[in-house]
């Protein structure tokens, strides 16, 4: 059923009514599923939500979560793509700034996940 949902919205085949609730319903399913440990379900309905989100905020919302999708799934190179694209949208989220950190540490590249250490010690004397 959701491999269907997916399809129908994704290929066009069905215009959602009122966009914000299918929005909704989507990134409520990917945090779900997320959270359930099924990843293949979490990262298509971040698709759906992908193509469903209005406004940079929410489009932020799900490529952080997507980043965490796909650092679980060890695709640290994919996550680090959508933290960037989700800081580009919210440069001063200190929670994808945090989760970014995370997935440079795991890799080793500790400079990185340093500098970002830096960013939030810069960002609090500014305050």
């Amino acid at each position: 059923m959701l491999l269907s949902l997916v399809r129908k919205i994704v290929s066009g085949r069905r215009r959602p009514q009122n966009p914000q609730k299918s929005f909704d319903d989507a990134l409520a399913s990917c945090r779900e599923s997320f959270k359930a440990g099924r990843l293949d379900d979490a990262e298509q309905m971040a698709s759906v939500a992908l193509a469903t989100a209005e406004d940079d905020n929410a489009e932020s919302q799900v490529l952080h979560l997507r980043a965490e999708v796909r650092r679980w799934r060890n695709d640290i190179a994919g996550a680090l793509a959508d933290y960037e694209s989700a800081l580009a949208l919210d440069p001063h989220s200190i929670q994808i700034r945090l989760d970014q950190s995370g997935a440079l540490h795991q890799i080793g590249r500790l400079m990185d996940a340093l500098a970002t250490h830096n960013w939030f010690a810069k960002s609090a004397l500014e305050m």
